[in-house]
């Protein structure tokens, strides 16, 4: 390797597989310049790589449920969060289950409202149903 630029943007082939805490991609090489993954003329912001390495492995539908519950644990407020016993996404729809019989049925007659508010703070259409059990 010499001292050029393109010995800078050079990156070792990985044999060993490319982890997270909760999710491992065997056989995953790094490409061998960076310029290969992403042409660019310049330098690029660290945001752009990374939206590109999640869409790549293909975990962004999961980090979306987990923004999804996330986002229900910050909107639904103090009240609502005691009567919550826990909060998950399948598919397109968000599951909650709720203690309280009452708030199950006043959470149930607006979840089109909480689906919306939960998009809104999203940026994006992620929640099409929720369902209070």
């Amino acid at each position: 390797m010499g001292d050029g630029p393109e010995a800078r943007t050079q990156v070792r082939r990985r044999a060993s597989a490319f982890c997270f805490p909760a999710f491992c991609f065997p056989d995953f090489y790094f490409p061998t310049s960076v310029s290969t993954a992403m042409p660019t003329n310049g330098p690029v912001r660290l945001g752009d790589v990374l939206e590109e390495v999640i869409d790549r492995l293909g975990v962004r539908p999961k980090i979306n449920e987990a923004r999804v519950v996330e986002a229900w644990h910050t909107r639904a407020g103090p009240k609502i969060e005691e009567v919550t016993t826990s909060a998950w996404m399948k598919g397109a729809t968000l599951f909650v289950k709720i203690s309280s019989a009452a708030w199950r049925q006043e959470l149930h007659m607006n979840r089109r409202t909480w689906a919306r508010r939960l998009n809104d703070e999203l940026g994006q259409e992620i929640v099409d149903e929720i369902v209070f059990r």
